[in-house]
Formats: C-alpha cells, structure tokens, sequence
C-alpha cells in the first residue's frame, strides 16, 4: 500500500538490518504479498526465496530459513523451504508486515554462527474497514453469538431461544454451578473514531430472574478503549427485575476509540440467581437536541409574528480529562521533508468551546523513524501567530505513540485559536517520523503543515495528502472549580455563554415539518406571509448543528394564530391546570369567556364548549389523550380571543 506524495513527501516505508556490519552476501526474499482472506480472522503471506545468480540452483548457500515481523515485532519463524506465513486471530487494526532470511554463516567464515538479511516490506494490511461502525444492533436472531463475533467464556452464556423481548436473548445461567466466577460476553471491535460532536450510548434491554437475593451477584457493563476495561455501570442482584430498558453513556470510554464492549456476570455462588438475560444491544451516536423550544404570538392582534425561543442543548460535561485531536488514533504512515518541517492540528475559538476553562498538560504523537531533532509547540492566534510553547524533546520511542508532559500548562479559552504540533528536523537521515492517520482529512485543521514556521497550509488543499497527522491533545479539567464558565469579559465586552453550545454552529428551525430557516442564535422571530391566516395552528421544531452531525428535533410546540385587529383577552383571565396533566386538566375561565376549544397538534377540534355566564372551572377528561401539547383557544363575548396550551404526560 505504496503512496509517492511529489518530491518533498512520502509514505513511510521503513527498512531494517540485523547488523551494523552485514556479511554483503545475505540476501534478503523478495515480493512479500499479504491477504485477508474474506470472512477470516487471518493475514496470509507470501514472498520469494532470496535469489542468487552465482549459484547453480540460485538459492543462496546456508539458508536456513525467515523471521515474520508485524509491526516492527518479531511473530514467528519458518524452515526453508517454506515461503508462506499465518497470521492468526489479528487484531482489526492497521497492520504492517515484513519478514527476513536467516543464514548459517559458516558458509562465510563465521564458524557455529547465524545472520539475518534485511527486512523485506514492509506489506501495509488495514483492517480497520472491518471494524463495525455505528450504529450496531445485537438481537441475537441468528440464534450464534459467533454472527458478530461475540465471545462467550464459559459454558453458562448460551442464547436462549424461547425467552427474550422478543425471543431469542442472550442469556447467563446459574447452570452449571459457579463459584467466585466470572464469565463475559464480550463483543467484536467497534468503531467509535468517526466522530466529532455528539455522545455515544449504549442501550440494552435486561432481566433478572433472581433466586435468593443474596446482592452478592452482580451483572458488570464494561467498555474496552484498546488499552483498558472500564465499568460503566453494575447490575446488582437484589430481587427479580422483569424488562427493561437500560441506557447507558459510553462517550469518555468509547469516543476517539476502536472499542469492544462486554457484559460480565460475577458473584459468589451462581445458583444464587436463575439467568441474567439481555436483549436488543444498541450502540450509537447521538447528538444532543435543543431544548425546551418556545412559540408564542408577541403581539397579538397587531400583527401575525411567531417568535420561538429555545435553550442551547445540554451536552454532557466532558470529565477530568480528554483528548482534543483529528486523527483517528490510529498510525498509518509518515512523511518526511527534504530536512525539515513543523506539523499542527488546528483548533477555531467555536470548536474550543467543549474545551474551555481546562489545560492542555500532555501531547501525544507518533513518531515513525528516528529524526535528528524533535520539538513540542503550542501556538495561539490565526495562522499560528504567536508560539507559547516551545519544547525540546529529549527522550522518546520511534515506531509507536510517545506522550510528553508540558513544563507549563496551557489554559484554553474560547477566545482564540489553538494550535498544537511539533518541528521535525532530519538532516538528510532517511527516516520518515511525522506520523499520519488513514484519512479522510479534515481539511485545514488536522492536516496543517510548515516548512518556515510562518507559511501555514493544508496538505490535502495543497499536497493531495488526505490525512491527519498522529497529533492528539491532552486536556485535564480542576474538578474544584466549576470549568464550564457561562460568562466572561473580553475587555469592555460581556461574552455571550458559547461554552453552552459546545461547538453547536447553528440551528434548523422548521414550521410543520418544513425547514423554513437557520440561525445562529438561541432565538428566531417567523414573520412569513403565510403566518396571516387567523385562527391557523402552526407547529414549530428545531434541530441543533454540529460539526459532523445534525441532532434529532426539539420538543414541538404549536400557536394558533390570533387576527390582526381583534382585542385580545389579557392571559389572567384564564386558567389551565395541571399542566402537564395526566388523566384530568381544569380550565377556569372569567365571566366573559363565551366560549373555548380544544386542538390537537394536527389542528382537528377535539372539544367546543360553550361557557355559562359567571366565572367558573369545567373539568376536562383527558385520560384518552395520545402524550403531546393540545392547544386551547378561548373566545370573549366582545369578539377577543386567547390561545393557551396543556401538555399531556400519562
């Protein structure tokens, strides 16, 4: 998987010898070729034994066989004449392959002694493709935990083919009886690192049926971020618990990260329950909607305006600490200069906002080969105006991530642009060491590149580089002070609470499911000429914009329209409450009120009432109302009128 990029850049393919002083005639196989065999769990390779002219049978003398290396690691070993190596049970994730022939070096003077040629490859394998995005839903129909690779332990984890909601479910028995066990159920690798706004959930439906309630059983859900298990949530076994939904946020756990996720029953003694069981294993994204949306008439009978009003969606704080990056965390190469360059990712003051009020304490990047000179930056400003953070790096590791600590924190505001990167100096040494990600790039924030320092651009604009460089941000929030800050001062200026929105960069506003306009703001005033229908119902509903996604709708909210020129009767001369109400709402109206209506949310007229004179309550039996805001329009004998609403919530 070979990519030239022009005569400044290339993929990094890396080279290796054995030796510092190599007998020169060991020679190394050729044309390794690498497969993943379609529905398998292996990597198949192949090559050519060494080659060599000057002897009859042109296998080089003292061949004794190869070494197999995947990702830099030495894996197996096989005898000549073999020229094929498997690779099994590989885990889903970019792979590198080479491999080397082993000599007997009596056949060149060096009696009792072995040699190794150089590194043929390497062969590039990425099987980060087979990974399951999301959405991924488990119902376990096809009756085999092996349908997405789900792995039981045990023999007391089966499907159940005659219970679940609906059957089949995933099941933990109390048969054969354990004890102090602990069985999982874990599932294949997931990918979480295709997103950049939102959280990810992960739902279940679950059912105990318990035995002697002992609270020493325990049902663990668990997520695994390629490096460790954390439990997100314990199940304990305290009484029989008939369905229900579970829902679950995996987003510190799981965002950033190719993900595994497992239910993990443990205890004392198993007969102490009859069965866990668990159905309908959802896992998604989901951006967070706006909230509690507002539509009212503000000047009734003067004119047919619609004003809405809406809260900023409330998105989840994002714990002590966090990683800010583009790059999917996983090393796909590197490019090099001629001698040298400066990498950056790229933060705008909008996409700091989930950020705001931490420090950035840690970088963390991927080095391929060796480079002469290596220094951590920290800039701040558009087109990376003023360096902050200029760190030599004295000690790291090539061919994997290193992570370093900065001497001094850098706090982060939503006031300015962040960038954060490193210089590479490599002074004519072969080596490619500014690691880079599959791509698709984010363009002009994960892909920034400089060869001065002071000229900034984008290599998939300018280059047809499309990656992110391997550049990832540590940010450590103080838990003792609260960093989600609603309101600040820059100079004379009051800054509006944007750390609210959380990198949210507008709104969709629709009028009976139609998009009708988007706004930045948290309000929008409807002043379209088809408003001027008295008497009209008019529904409304918002969706929140994020950088990679568009949140589900708002709450709807409904107004009908009150006529232009008409009095209005003052809000006080009318009540309706509950509300929300369940089973039964009282309207009580003021002695003038000739008479009101009831609404659904489609518009169709549910009740008419006419009022007798005197101020009064009429109950209203609601118990057969669908959940939802029915709207009230209340009539004056002297022609004014109100529109009120009620909420139903059984």
């Amino acid at each position: 998987m070979k990519r030239t990029i022009s005569l400044l850049l290339s993929i990094c393919l890396i080279s290796f010898s054995a030796y510092s002083q190599e007998p020169p005639s060991l020679i190394p196989p050729t044309n390794l070729q690498g497969v993943n065999p379609e529905q398998t769990d292996y990597i198949h390779l192949t090559w050519m034994a060494p080659f060599d002219s000057s002897t009859p049978d042109s296998i080089p003398e003292g061949l004794l066989g190869y070494n197999v290396y995947r990702d830099s690691v030495m894996i197996g070993y096989v005898d000549e004449p073999a020229v094929e190596y498997y690779d099994l049970d590989v885990p889903w994730q970019l792979l590198k392959y080479w491999v080397s022939a082993v000599y007997d070096l009596t056949y060149y003077g060096y009696p009792g002694e072995t040699g190794e040629s150089d590194w043929e490859g390497p062969v590039v394998i990425d099987l980060t493709g087979n990974i399951c995005p999301l959405p991924f839903i488990e119902n376990f129909t096809t009756g085999l935990f092996e349908t997405n690779q789900w792995i039981a332990d045990g023999s007391n984890w089966k499907i159940a083919g005659q219970t679940g909601n609906p059957a089949p479910s995933a099941e933990f028995s109390n048969m054969p009886p354990q004890t102090n066990y602990t069985y999982s159920l874990t599932s294949e690798d997931l990918r979480g690192t295709d997103f950049i706004a939102g959280q990810i959930f992960l739902d279940y439906d679950l059912k105990l049926d318990d035995n002697t309630a002992t609270g020493q059983e325990k049902l663990l859900v668990e997520v695994y971020n390629g490096s460790v298990w954390t439990i997100i949530s314990t199940v304990t076994a305290n009484g029989d618990k008939d369905w229900e939904l579970q829902h679950v946020d995996i987003t510190d756990a799981a965002k950033g990260h190719l993900f595994k996720i497992r239910f993990t029953a443990t205890g004392i003694n198993s007969t102490d329950i009859i069965n866990w069981q668990i159905d309908n294993i959802h896992v998604y994204r989901e951006c967070a909607a706006p909230l509690d949306l507002q539509a009212s008439q503000p000047s009734p009978g003067i004119n047919y305006n619609v004003q809405l009003e809406w809260d900023a969606p409330n998105n989840p704080d994002p714990g002590p600490w966090v990683w800010m990056n583009w790059d999917d965390g996983v090393n796909y190469g590197a490019v090099q200069p001629v001698e040298f360059l400066i990498a950056a990712i790229r933060f705008t003051p909008e996409q700091l906002d989930y950020y705001a009020g931490g420090d950035l304490t840690t970088i963390r990047i991927f080095i391929n080969d060796p480079a002469t000179a290596i220094s951590l930056k920290v800039w701040t400003g558009a087109n990376a105006a003023t360096l902050i953070v200029d760190q030599p790096v004295i000690n790291y590791l090539p061919y994997q991530w290193n992570e370093f600590t900065l001497y001094s924190p850098v706090h982060i505001t939503a006031f300015d642009e962040i960038w954060i990167g490193y210089s590479v100096l490599n002074q004519g040494l072969s080596g490619h060491s500014a690691g880079i990600d599959a791509g698709p790039a984010l363009s002009g924030f994960g892909d920034m590149i400089s060869f001065n320092g002071s000229t900034w651009q984008s290599m998939s604009q300018n280059m047809g580089i499309g990656s992110n460089w391997n550049i990832q941000g540590g940010v450590e929030f103080d838990k003792k002070r609260n960093h989600r800050v609603n309101t600040g001062w820059i100079g004379c200026m009051k800054n509006i609470n944007t750390a609210a929105k959380r990198g949210i960069y507008g709104y969709n506003i629709f009028r009976d499911n139609q998009l009708i306009a988007a706004t930045t703001e948290t309000s929008y005033l409807d002043n379209d000429s088809i408003l001027n229908q008295p008497g009209e119902l008019f529904c409304y509903k918002v969706t929140a914009l994020y950088d990679d996604c568009v949140s589900e709708f708002s709450n709807e909210d409904c107004v009908m329209v009150v006529p232009v020129n008409v009095e209005v009767i003052k809000p006080t001369s009318v009540e309706i409450y509950p509300n929300p109400a369940k089973d039964m709402v009282t309207i009580r109206v003021a002695p003038d009120i000739e008479e009101f209506r009831v609404f659904d949310i489609l518009g169709n007229e549910l009740v008419s009432h006419k009022v007798n004179q005197g101020r009064q309550s009429i109950p209203l039996n609601i118990s057969n109302y669908t959940n939802g805001v029915y709207p009230v329009l209340f009539i004056k004998d002297s022609g004014k009128n109100l529109t009120k609403k009620f909420v139903v919530f059984h």
